[in-house]
């Protein structure tokens, strides 16, 4: 099932177009939830359930905290702040800059994984 799953994701990110990306990552995560399924796998053994969403969400914050106070401190030391200026946010505006983080990552590259 990694398997799988790493190459949907591979495929994604490969091929589509920002415009497509998160649709095609909805069906991607669908796509892959439905063999699980027809594997045996039912929605509490994939963490679908309503109920699960709450706890998801409180780990989920919690392994994200680390990691952004790491970013926040690396952008704050002079030594590392350059570090943070390539690729494709160092020109982006709010929108894109928003887009990407609050859309493109979570939805059209974590959903999938």
């Amino acid at each position: 099932m990694a398997g799988t799953s790493l190459a949907l994701n591979a495929i994604l990110n490969l091929l589509q177009t920002n415009r497509g990306l998160i649709p095609a990552s909805f069906a991607a995560s669908g796509a892959a939830s439905g063999l699980a399924m027809s594997l045996g796998a039912d929605a509490v053994d994939q963490g679908l359930e309503p109920r699960d969403v709450r706890r998801g969400t409180i780990y989920g914050l919690a392994v994200a905290a680390p990691i952004a106070a790491g970013v926040a401190a690396g952008l704050a030391l002079g030594a590392t702040r350059g570090l943070y200026t390539g690729g494709r946010m160092a020109n982006a505006d709010r929108a894109q800059a928003a887009y990407e983080v609050f859309l493109r990552i979570p939805l059209g590259t974590a959903l999938p994984e």
